[in-house]
């Protein structure tokens, strides 16, 4: 299955498919395929690379299939959002006025918290302040997470004191994100401190629903949070959950 992700970035818009083949792709055949100039395209990469999402060569550029860090959160929100925005659609399809809903700390599943907004009686439990902040707007219960302040995300708090929340209150659902999904359907991330609340957050929700936008796919990082076959249900945009439906029968994949 091809991607479509598009990199928006200094102006201009950089298919990822044009990225993707074994090794490096250098400026000069960017810069021909997308009939940019040198220049833009050399701030276009320095900007990627910024985020983590390409490695800078001599002369050009790579797709990192690898990941060691997730990038800002700031930069995350508006990396993919149609994409997310999408599946933060879907998922809130699933959720019934009244429920109790685990939201992580990604930035997809702060669109998610975007789309419940319109919900009834929600009692939301998270470790992302700047979810916590967006829904000081409803009349929700919101519930933070103790902890500390993570030392390379700050919108959200790990630690011992982040997990006991989530290991007392069984949730109707936990929604979250990763960083990676592979092939073989083996999610990971970058910073096991936040694997480690997720963890307390999966441990006892009635239903555990993972996020992920197609640029994510067929990509590894450095700790795994868990198997597909472990979860509920698998939400990724337009059609591209559905390729994974034979192969995981069990997962309910939208």
């Amino acid at each position: 299955m091809q991607s479509k992700t598009v990199y928006i970035t200094a102006g201009c818009m950089i298919p990822r498919a044009k990225m993707e083949k074994n090794g490096p792709t250098s400026i000069h055949e960017l810069c021909q395929k997308l009939y940019l100039s040198e220049a833009t395209m050399r701030r276009a990469l320095s900007q990627l690379a910024g985020k983590g999402l390409v490695r800078r060569t001599h002369g050009g550029a790579e797709r990192l299939k690898t990941f060691t860090n997730a990038g800002p959160f700031g930069n995350r929100i508006s990396m993919q959002a149609a994409a997310k925005r999408e599946i933060a659609f879907k998922a809130a399809q699933l959720v019934p006025d009244g429920s109790i809903v685990f939201l992580d700390q990604s930035s997809t599943a702060y669109h998610l918290a975007e789309a419940l907004m319109e919900k009834r009686d929600l009692t939301v439990v998270t470790n992302n302040i700047e979810i916590a902040r967006l829904l000081s707007q409803t009349s929700f219960r919101v519930h933070v997470s103790g902890g500390q302040l993570c030392s390379t995300a700050r919108n959200c708090m790990v630690g011992e004191d982040a997990h006991q929340i989530f290991l007392s209150i069984c949730a109707d659902f936990a929604f979250f994100s990763t960083r990676s999904f592979s092939a073989d359907g083996i999610i990971s991330d970058c910073n096991r401190d936040e694997i480690n609340v997720r963890n307390a957050m999966l441990k006892y929700a009635k239903c555990k629903v993972f996020l992920c936008d197609s640029s994510k796919f067929n990509t590894s990082a450095g700790y795994i949070q868990c198997a597909l076959q472990d979860l509920d249900v698998f939400i990724s945009e337009g059609n591209a959950a559905s390729a994974y439906a034979d192969a995981f029968p069990n997962i309910k994949c939208l």
